[in-house]
């Protein structure tokens, strides 16, 4: 009795000390800054977005000299906004689920995470509290996003 005691006292302490697995949602500034940092370029489109998405806050999109690797990043109204941006988006997303593909989802605390590689693409997307992270490219450019949001905490 003494050792469950104590063990669930350790958990207590561990999930306290963790933030239960909670992540820190990043400005527009940050993201501007650290997809700037990863050699991107950004451009502000919270005006346009706005325009016809009341709900949003700010945008910014993100792509590389090419134009084949771009990244979006929203903040939204609230939370349920964004939850409901990013589970519209996971479904027009997993249409991709066709021949070979492999997924991975996630749902914590305060956040949710879809990536998936299918047909030579790969799409990785994550909601943190009320903004919204979008990121799509061939397979090959899969390191630079994981980078991207590794820098960003999502």
């Amino acid at each position: 009795m003494k050792k469950l005691v104590i063990f669930a006292l350790c958990m207590v302490m561990f999930l306290t000390l963790t933030g239960c697995g909670k992540k820190k949602a990043i400005t527009s500034e940050k993201f501007t800054s650290l997809a700037s940092e990863q050699g991107l370029n950004t451009t502000d489109l919270t005006l346009e977005a706005a325009a016809t998405y009341g709900y949003v806050k700010s945008a910014v999109f993100a792509y590389n000299t090419i134009g084949d690797l771009q990244v979006e990043f929203y903040i939204l109204e609230n939370n349920d906004k964004a939850k409901s941006l990013f589970n519209s988006s996971k479904s027009i997303v997993e249409t991709r689920k066709t021949g070979s593909y492999k997924d991975k989802s996630v749902n914590l605390a305060n956040y949710n995470i879809y990536e998936i590689s299918a047909g030579g693409s790969y799409v990785y997307m994550s909601r943190v509290d009320n903004t919204l992270f979008y990121a799509e490219a061939s397979d090959s450019y899969k390191k630079e996003i994981k980078s991207l949001v590794k820098k960003m905490g999502y």
